[in-house]
């Protein structure tokens, strides 16, 4: 049972920077680099993305557990100093199930063909067992009871796809896939989940002449383009060197050794660097633009006697600084590192030019450069460990970053063996267990990865106890039985172990298939049916266990035992075949059929509105207005005489 993929997680917002690396989610494995002057998150060389997770690559692995990769995939180094699942040589990722299928003819025959399945070869597909042939090799064939669907269409064969025409169809049982071969760029309007739709042919700008590396340059054909790259003894000038190197490439020469070739006053020091040179005027000498262009204009200044050659103790290197009439002070030039005995009280006594030791590995004694980074400084060079190593030097605390190890790359963790996978963190490592493998570890929360169980799917190897006709169902640890909805479970025991046996069911009084009486309503039951006496009916079954078989008419007095539905403001009236209703005499009957069925609804008669005035009371009416009482249209009114 696969473990189910992991929420993607947002993307991190802006515009990545190719030059610092910042700007893409590296839980993705992204790097970003320069597409046509756009900075853009991409998958780094040889790396997927995998159409579910949207990892570049497949899962975190640890080259030294061969099982931390599902087969056929490697385990492959990130730029980042880990290590993911990459897909091998003729193998290329499936855009819909994310496993690494063979690009080669005829896939399915090539593995059958090639593959042996005996002890050290890949294991058989979920369903499948390895037999041995009579030629004495092995392959895989279907479990016992199954068989291979030939309704399956090869899309490939029959031309029902829509690869490019230069592209790879690769079938599979869901459909087919597209690859462009070797050669070809994928430019697929959707080469994510849709890749092989548009293959276009390779161009080797080297070859043919199209880059725009500098003749001092090499040129390097990728997939993408080309890259340029400054010679042996060449300096990269370029604009961009990060993203767009060696398009200005000039030879490193020694100005200062050549007069000629650098424009230094005569009374300067010239110092050679990488990139070019540097002028300084000498002691005595004042530099006239010393902002602008230093070293080009050095004028001679009046100096006491102890800036004279012989009268101080500067440095040769140093530079002299007259202070009053007899004081001077020593400075060391900005490319040498001042080494005097009291260099705050006394500098520029001792001089030493600055050296790069981190440049050199034979000046520092830092850990391999894949295991610790020197960084040059002013007082020398420190060392510190690179992400995934430990630091074990034996003086950590004042000489850090001597002595360094990878638990993971050196097989010194207590990870699992069987499916356990070893992943560097900053300080130590963590262990995981891989795809197919439950942690059974005694305390997952705090040292996972340490004890890792297989994962057999029961359901799909047939390795369960599950009836026929049930539903099995797979688990982390086991499986689950069920019978279906129009089953009944009959197992031995179907509290604890369901699903053992299933038995249809069947609608005994939908199918006539009982013996109730016609008096008597049918009722199915999971397991059988019963039979139910109507209204009015006795039941005379003989046996009692077996109600409703025989069904006698009975006479009921309705009204007195209150089996009616007369309303509560009707009268009930018995009668021999039934009983009759009758709304009470201040209320209106309203019942739905008060033809059959009178009496079921009553409602109160509406009260008439009382009398304007009454003829024998003659102040009843407004004696003001001369208004008198008389019988008008049979109602007494207020009127006039």
């Amino acid at each position: 049972m696969a473990c189910p993929a992991p929420e993607p997680q947002p993307r991190p917002s802006g515009v990545c920077n190719p030059n610092t690396q910042t700007g893409c989610d590296r839980s993705l494995n992204e790097i970003c680099v320069d597409v046509n002057g756009q900075p853009k998150c991409q998958c780094p060389k040889m790396f997927q993305r995998h159409p579910l997770t949207r990892v570049c690559g497949g899962d975190l692995c640890n080259p030294q557990v061969l099982t931390s990769c599902p087969h056929p995939e490697v385990c492959s180094p990130t730029p980042f100093g880990n290590f993911r699942c990459t897909c091998p040589a003729d193998f290329a990722r499936d855009m819909r199930s994310g496993v690494c299928v063979s690009t080669k003819e005829n896939p399915r025959i090539e593995e059958q063909r090639d593959s042996d399945c005996s002890n050290g070869g890949p294991k058989c597909p979920s369903g499948e067992q390895c037999v041995l042939e009579a030629d004495g090799s092995h392959r895989c064939a279907c479990g016992s009871g199954m068989e291979r669907n030939r309704n399956v269409r090869n899309e490939c064969l029959t031309a029902e796809n829509d690869c490019d025409r230069s592209g790879r169809c690769i079938d599979t049982d869901e459909g087919y896939i597209c690859v462009c071969p070797h050669g070809f760029l994928d430019q697929s309007p959707d080469p994510i989940n849709r890749p092989g739709r548009k293959c276009t042919p390779e161009r080797n700008e080297c070859l043919d002449g199209t880059h725009n590396c500098s003749p001092d340059a090499i040129c390097t054909d990728t997939p993408e383009g080309f890259v340029c790259r400054c010679k042996a003894g060449f300096i990269d000038f370029s604009t961009n060197p990060q993203n767009s190197p060696g398009i200005f490439c000039k030879q490193f020469i020694n100005e200062c050794a050549r007069p000629e070739l650098n424009n230094c006053d005569q009374n300067a020091v010239c110092i050679d660097t990488q990139e070019s040179y540097k002028c300084m005027c000498k002691s005595g000498f004042t530099d006239l633009d010393e902002l602008r262009n230093p070293g080009r204009h050095c004028q001679k200044v009046q100096q006491n006697e102890r800036c004279l050659a012989g009268r101080n103790d500067c440095d040769k290197n140093a530079r002299c600084v007259q202070r009053g009439d007899n004081e001077y002070s020593c400075l060391c030039p900005p490319d040498f590192r001042d080494k005097s005995p009291d260099p705050i009280s006394r500098p520029g006594r001792v001089c030493i030019p600055l050296i790069p030791e981190c440049d050199n590995p034979t000046l520092n004694d830092c850990d391999s450069p894949d295991r610790a980074i020197c960084t040059d400084t002013d007082e020398g060079y420190l060392c510190r460990c690179r992400q995934g190593f430990l630091d074990i030097s034996p003086n950590i605390q004042s000489k850090p970053g001597r002595l360094l190890e990878n638990e993971c790359a050196m097989g010194t963790h207590d990870c699992a063996r069987d499916g356990g996978i070893c992943e560097d963190t900053p300080d130590s490592y963590t262990c995981r267990c891989a795809i197919n493998y439950l942690d059974v570890s005694f305390d997952r929360v705090q040292r996972p990865g340490r004890k890792c169980k297989r994962l057999i799917d029961e359901c799909a190897t047939g390795q369960n106890d599950c009836s026929p006709n049930g539903i099995c169902t797979d688990t982390e640890d086991s499986y689950i039985c069920a019978c279906p909805s129009n089953y009944i479970d009959v197992s031995t025991d179907p509290s604890n172990k369901p699903g053992r046996r299933c038995l249809p069911l069947i609608n005994e009084c939908a199918k006539i298939m009982h013996d109730c009486s016609p008096n008597a309503d049918c009722e199915d039951t999971p397991d059988s049916y019963k039979c139910i006496c109507r209204d009015d009916f006795v039941d005379e079954s003989p046996d009692q266990n077996r109600p409703g078989r025989v069904c006698r008419p009975a006479l009921v007095d309705e009204c007195r035992l209150g089996k009616h539905d007369c309303s509560r403001d009707a009268d009930c009236h018995d009668l021999p075949q039934g009983y009759t209703c009758q709304c009470h005499a201040e209320f209106l009957d309203e019942s739905p059929n008060r033809i059959t069925h009178p009496g079921r609804k009553c409602v109160p008669r509406p009260t008439p509105p009382p009398d304007e005035c009454r003829v024998d009371v003659s102040t009843s009416c407004r004696v003001e207005l001369n208004e008198v009482c008389r019988i008008v249209n049979g109602k007494p009114k207020c009127a006039c005489p």
